[in-house]
């Protein structure tokens, strides 16, 4: 038992959890109301008046403490109604350090309204009081000064009696059901609280189970304007809805997915929080937090400040940084991750000299029905190979080498035939494609691209193709796509937003972002450092496949005029070469 009668995790609370949740019986409030009189029972307290009465549950006396009461009511939500809720109770340990985080930019002094937007079983209502207590306010002044709001009727009672028992009976906090994104809480004042603090749920938009209805996308588009539209999840708007009702001066501090800080369909909502608050730091988890597989972290906002510098936390590492720009905070997950700073010298951009882009659904589907595998010799040439990001590794087309998975199914040698394509402007799509370009793969560690001198590959979707506008420039810019200052650029910018942490999301719009290089001997070494990389690898020569490449490297941080060592030495670290002999290429 940590302070305060603070739980720590140990495999008698995890043994207890099971068996609770294997016992539970229909009426989970009954249930939950036993592990409460258990708790007051234990602590000599009347029992707390949020749940109902019920025969005590079994618990063992070291395990009979408030925050108990939140861990159980997590524990026997059924797994899918977890993912619909979006709800997973933070550990105290986790909700702690954010609090005090939090606290660190309110002056001290006078007790704070404290506020949970979605309180859920009240781990941050819980830890939010014990920090005040630390600092000398009365338990029962403190409860009273907490208010809580959700939408699970259940959750709120949960959160009521847990702070009730951690008062000692003397007191209890206000709490209502209301749903913050189409309703103005009725307990809070618009513009009291000073601490704003909890873990929102996670309801991303691109899976069914939470996405939103068509009456909840135009509710959400009526209360909070274009910053609702598209895939934002709703975090960002819970967080902006909190910043809306928090006094001048106040601190919020809410866990969002990592991917908020840098994904596309939140940068409005980024925006608009920046106009309201600036994001004084952003703790970073520094362990797996949660059941829910998505890396998190907790921007601290404080409202009305200007902009100035943001420090990043993570565990006792802390770094302080540039305040990031208003519309991606992926920079600060970037520089925890040791992505090097790159200021290159820029002469235009990659999409003033090529066209980008990437097909959509309609292409995916389309294509269905058109693939079959290569005949013939598997030495020969082939027409419209299908390139899916699989077989793309930096400068190395590994097609015929590593199996393709497209339409549910594994391919060897997959071809596309244009005529069976029924669809006449999907046939038309990929009939412009055949053209000598580059193919980046859209989910990597470093930016992986091969290069298609006859045009005979077909990228999948999302494969991106990157097709020069002017003869004569195709290895050029291979050579700026396959550089450590493009990997370093996009790992800045689309930090977060992977599919784990540490990979890099691409995007058509960010390629065309890229800066080019002046022209001269640098990126002329650069440019044949990447035509003899993919010839390398072609001919299974591993030792010159990666002498090249790390030419390449060195060639284009020359180049752009910025310092090589460390920028290469990162870039190569994130490679994966393949093994240095005869059996690393069959």
């Amino acid at each position: 038992m940590g302070s305060d009668g603070l739980i720590e995790p140990s495999s008698e609370l995890r043994s207890w959890l099971r068996e609770f949740a294997a016992d539970t019986a229909e009426d989970v409030e009954l249930r939950l109301g036993g592990v409460a009189a258990a708790i007051a029972d234990h602590r000599g307290l009347s029992r707390p008046a949020a749940l109902p009465t019920a025969e005590a549950v079994k618990v063992p006396g070291a395990l009979c403490q408030p925050d108990l009461l939140g861990m159980a009511f997590e524990t026997i939500l059924a797994p899918q109604d977890r993912r619909q809720q979006g709800a997973h109770y933070t550990p105290p340990h986790v909700a702690d350090e954010i609090v005090g985080l939090a606290l660190r930019r309110l002056p001290g002094g006078s007790l704070p309204v404290v506020w949970d937007p979605t309180c859920g079983g009240g781990a941050f209502l819980l830890a939010a009081a014990r920090a005040l207590h630390a600092d000398g306010h009365d338990r029962a002044d403190i409860v009273r000064a907490c208010h809580g709001t959700d939408i699970d009727t259940t959750a709120l009672r949960v959160a009521d009696a847990s702070l009730e028992l951690w008062a000692g009976g003397t007191a209890r906090p206000s709490v209502e059901h209301v749903d913050l994104l189409t309703s103005r809480p009725t307990i809070l004042r618009a513009g009291r609280a000073r601490l704003v603090v909890g873990n929102p749920p996670f309801l991303g938009q691109l899976t069914s189970d939470t996405a939103r209805t068509r009456e909840r996308r135009e509710a959400l588009i009526d209360r909070f304007g274009d910053v609702a539209k598209g895939y934002v999840d709703d975090v960002g708007l819970i967080m902006l809805a909190a910043v809306e009702h928090a006094a001048p001066g106040a601190v919020a501090a809410l866990v969002a997915p990592e991917s908020f800080l840098g994904t596309k369909d939140a940068a409005a909502v980024r925006s608009a929080l920046v106009e309201r608050a600036a994001v004084e730091a952003v703790w970073l988890e520094s362990g797996s937090t949660f059941e829910a597989a998505v890396d998190v972290v907790a921007p601290i906002l404080v409202v009305g400040a200007a902009p100035a510098r943001t420090t990043m936390h993570r565990g006792d590492e802390q770094i302080n940084l540039p305040h990031p720009p208003p519309r991606n905070w992926a920079p600060v997950i970037a520089a925890a991750a040791g992505v090097p700073t790159v200021e290159p010298q820029a002469h235009g951009t990659l999409g003033d000299h090529a066209t980008i882009t990437a097909g959509f659904r309609q292409h995916f589907y389309g294509l269905q029905g058109a693939v079959h595998e290569a005949d013939g010799d598997p030495d020969a040439p082939v027409e419209l190979g299908l390139i899916t990001s699989g077989v793309i590794d930096p400068l190395w087309n590994a097609w015929g080498q590593n199996a393709v998975r497209f339409g549910g199914q594994s391919w060897s040698r997959p071809v596309v035939d244009l005529d069976r394509i029924e669809d006449a402007a999907v046939a038309a799509w990929f009939a412009a494609r055949r053209v000598p370009k580059l193919l980046v793969a859209s989910q990597t560690r470093v930016v992986e691209t091969i290069v298609d001198e006859t045009g005979n590959l077909l990228p999948s979707v999302p494969v991106i193709s990157i097709e020069p506008t002017e003869t004569g420039l195709l290895w050029h810019l291979a050579a700026v796509v396959s550089s450590p200052v493009a990997c370093a650029r996009i790992a800045t910018a689309s930090a977060g937003t992977g599919l784990s942490r540490g990979s890099l999301r691409i995007r058509a719009s960010e390629l065309a972002q890229l800066p080019l290089p002046a022209p001269g001997p640098a990126w002329d070494e650069g440019a044949e450092a990447a035509h003899d990389t993919q010839q390398a690898i072609q001919h299974g020569d591993i030792v010159g496949y990666r002498t090249s490449l790390e030419r390449l490297g060195h060639s284009m941080a020359e180049a752009y005029g910025v310092a090589d060592a460390d920028l290469v030495s990162w870039w190569c670290d994130r490679i994966r070469f393949p093994d240095e002999s005869p059996a690393g290429v069959e």
